[in-house]
């Protein structure tokens, strides 16, 4: 009895947790995410990071950047969930992981990474 008792709890308690566990991107911020879908080994994976990289202090007030990538197993089931086929692929979503707007796959210019950035709501 006491251990059926001590699972409910359990469940009861790991069930109410703030973390969203199927939502990989979700973390526990306010923040919307700056999501780059890589290859670290790709070259125009590389050249996007480095964009993005330029953009670091004009970035920060703005967004969490996030890197998933195709060499880390645990970053696949990220993949799947947003449905990426290309790369590189940049994505914003809200601070729960909601995509917010995507650019299509291939290296994209800083102002296009601004012009995504307007589509942040406000307020």
């Amino acid at each position: 009895m006491k251990n059926i008792v001590f699972l409910i709890v359990l469940l009861f308690v790991t069930g109410c947790s703030d973390t969203n566990t199927d939502n990989p991107i979700a973390i526990n911020s306010s923040t919307p995410n700056l999501v780059l879908f890589v290859n670290p080994q790709g070259q125009p994976c590389k050249m996007q990071a480095s964009i993005v990289q330029e953009m670091a202090d004009e970035l920060k007030e703005k967004v969490i950047v996030r890197y998933i990538r195709t060499d880390i197993q645990e970053d696949q089931k990220t993949f799947y969930k947003y449905g990426i086929r290309g790369l590189p692929t940049v994505l914003l979503t809200d601070a729960a992981g909601e995509e917010i707007a995507r650019l299509t796959p291939g290296v994209h210019p800083q102002g296009s990474i601004r012009k995504l950035l307007k589509s942040i709501p406000r307020g």
